[in-house]
């Protein structure tokens, strides 16, 4: 009796405490979306954008270092840098895309949030730890941005921007006359969620 006593009570605090993770998904109308990446090389500046972008999070939004969890997927064989050549060599040359066809990042948890709780509104600054899955390569980072929901439409906006390098990803990093890259990429996510 007391154990099943128990296993009720334990139940009933694990359901009422995930019913707090609010689902958002990437809005697809009405949002613009960016992935981007900048490679500042010496000899040439290249700016890649992607704009096929699906995923969602679930967050706990009056304590977002509690659960927060989700994914972003990106299609890289729509990775667009201005040139149609440039991009078919970074698809198939770099990238591979026929064989890693998108990228992948996966929320792990919120370290850091001020303001932890926005529930009622507002941008919080946040620390957001998660793996990007790239090329094959999955590696662990920790990432600064600001996160912000707007309670009037359910909008949840995600900013960050980070830095990652090539060789880490196993990318070949090209150096061929009309491309040259850094081997640090900068990325930037700006990103829009609806409930």
């Amino acid at each position: 009796m007391k154990l099943s006593l128990l296993i009720a009570t334990l139940f009933v605090l694990f359901s009422s405490s995930l019913a707090e993770n609010t689902n958002f998904l990437l809005k697809t109308t009405g949002a613009k979306q960016l992935v981007q990446f900048v490679s500042d090389a010496p000899l040439e500046k290249i700016v890649g954008r992607a704009e096929e972008i699906s995923g969602g999070v679930a967050l706990d939004l009056s304590n977002l270092t509690s659960r927060a969890n989700g994914s972003i997927h990106v299609n890289l064989k729509e990775l667009d840098t201005g040139l149609s050549v440039r991009n078919q060599h970074m698809r198939e040359n770099h990238l591979h895309t026929g064989q890693f066809p998108e990228a992948t990042f996966t929320i792990t948890s919120m370290v850091t949030a001020e303001p932890a709780n926005i529930s009622g509104g507002g941008t919080a600054t946040t620390l957001l730890r998660g793996q990007l899955d790239l090329h094959g390569v999955t590696k662990d980072y920790e990432i600064m941005g600001t996160l912000g929901f707007d309670p009037a439409s359910g909008t949840l906006h995600a900013r960050y921007k980070w830095n990652i390098q090539l060789k880490d990803h196993a990318i070949p990093r090209p150096e061929f006359l009309f491309m040259k890259l850094s081997d640090t990429q900068q990325i930037t996510v700006d990103l829009e969620f609806g409930k």
